[in-house]
């Protein structure tokens, strides 16, 4: 299996509440997974008070098509407002599980 991984790493703006931004996260868990080719998200709360946001697809054009439509669909979301814009890092590729 060689699914794409979509990984974006982020923080939360000063202030923000983490309880808030897990409730705000569920819309976009209903977005996510009505999306072509959506396998699975894994988000990952780190000591550092850095987030990992972890979605497996089945094709990068599919990663790409929902990044896309992200943009344009959840764009002014609530969860997205509660991120720190200059702490986003996204970062794409094959995943290659070795048993």
């Amino acid at each position: 299996m060689n699914d794409t991984i979509e990984i974006v790493k982020f923080k939360l703006r000063n202030g923000s509440n983490k309880a808030h931004f897990l409730a705000a996260n569920a819309k976009v868990n209903e977005w996510v997974y009505q999306q072509p080719g959506f396998i699975m998200r894994q988000l990952c709360h780190m000591e550092d008070e850095v987030w990992l946001d972890l979605v497996h697809w089945q094709s990068e054009e599919e990663a790409a098509r929902a990044m896309l439509n992200f943009r344009l669909e959840m764009g002014d979301s609530e969860f997205l407002r509660m991120i720190a814009p200059s702490s986003i890092q996204m970062s794409q590729g094959q995943l290659h599980i070795v048993v």
